[in-house]
């Protein structure tokens, strides 16, 4: 499963992840791969609080690593922040996962 952008539009991520990893469950995804702008962002410098401000005011969901983190029947292999992305304010975060 890849994801680019995608996850952070939606209002609640949580329902999503719990249909991949079903599906993970069930033999059709093997992994999981997400280039999506995820938090938390640092808050101990300026660009970092302007990031956090910037995911507020769009209303951005940056709860998927989170919430992929703590799923019992996941494992998140793989995490870099701040990857790439068009725009400053937003970066994208690399996240890959598997099965656990």
């Amino acid at each position: 499963m890849f994801t680019r952008g995608a996850l952070t539009t939606l209002n609640k991520v949580e329902s999503v992840v719990d249909r991949l990893v079903s599906r993970a469950n069930a033999g059709t995804i093997a992994a999981g791969v997400h280039l999506e702008q995820t938090g938390p962002h640092p808050t101990d410098t300026v660009l970092g609080l302007l990031r956090r401000r910037y995911a507020d005011i769009r209303g951005y969901d940056t709860d998927l690593l989170p919430i992929l983190r703590e799923h019992p029947d996941i494992s998140v292999t793989h995490t870099d922040y701040d990857v790439l992305g068009a725009n400053p304010l937003h970066p994208q975060t690399a996240i890959r996962w598997r099965p656990a």
